[in-house]
């Protein structure tokens, strides 16, 4: 609040947009097979949520990653665990 305040006293309060929009956090959603991790996938493409990593094996699992309407990462996640 205080911030806000003091540009408020150097600007414009119009001229107070955010630079940064989205992107800053990742939300985790776990899956109980590497199928579900797919349907996930395909139901998410169809509703038209971005994708930004499409299904793949990495070190930590099973996963894909799509971009909530601000650019946040919503990860899901197929984890073995014998991984």
């Amino acid at each position: 609040m205080l911030r806000a305040v003091l540009w408020a006293a150097v600007l414009n309060a119009s001229e107070l947009t955010a630079v940064v929009t989205g992107g800053g956090a990742e939300l985790g959603f776990s899956a109980h097979d590497e199928a579900a991790v797919n349907g996930m996938h395909d139901d998410w493409r169809a509703r038209g949520i971005a994708i930004a990593q499409s299904p793949t094996q990495t070190d930590f699992g099973y996963t894909f990653v799509g971009l909530d309407p601000d650019g946040h990462r919503l990860r899901v996640l197929f984890a073995p665990s014998d991984l």
